[in-house]
């Protein structure tokens, strides 16, 4: 569960002086049927929202933007990194052994090789899964 005091915007001033909120974009909760995704500009959409590096700090957005680059985009490193996230409660999100389960076991499936492993130690410890 993501803290919701962990989400941010920032002020801008237009060319007026008024002030501007800028708020996350809404297109990862749009489902995107394209050749033109780019998913290295997903990641690094993640990347920033999730450190706040040239973007306001979001770790929603940022989350988001790692789920999209797996689910649109096909990157197992994408799954792999939620998993760790929510193994070891990064960014604002509480300990959730059962979704980082679920996320190690989609990258295994899809190839990732320390996902495999991961993954094979939750099946083994009954971490987030039946044993």
């Amino acid at each position: 569960t993501i803290n919701e005091n962990e989400e941010s915007e920032s002020d801008e001033q237009d060319e007026a002086g008024d002030i501007i909120v800028l708020e996350p974009s809404p297109c990862h909760d749009e489902v995107v049927e394209s050749e033109d995704v780019y998913v290295p500009a997903m990641r690094k959409l993640a990347t920033c929202n999730l450190t706040g590096h040239g973007v306001p700090h979001n770790n929603s957005a940022g989350l988001k933007w790692l789920e999209t680059a797996y689910k649109i985009g096909n990157d197992v490193d994408a799954a792999h990194e939620l998993a760790l996230i929510y193994e070891y409660a990064q960014h604002g999100v509480e300990i959730d052994v059962v979704v980082a389960a679920q996320w190690f076991k989609q990258a295994a499936e899809s190839g990732h090789v320390e996902a495999m492993a991961e993954y094979a130690m939750c099946c083994e410890l009954g971490c987030g899964r039946e044993q």
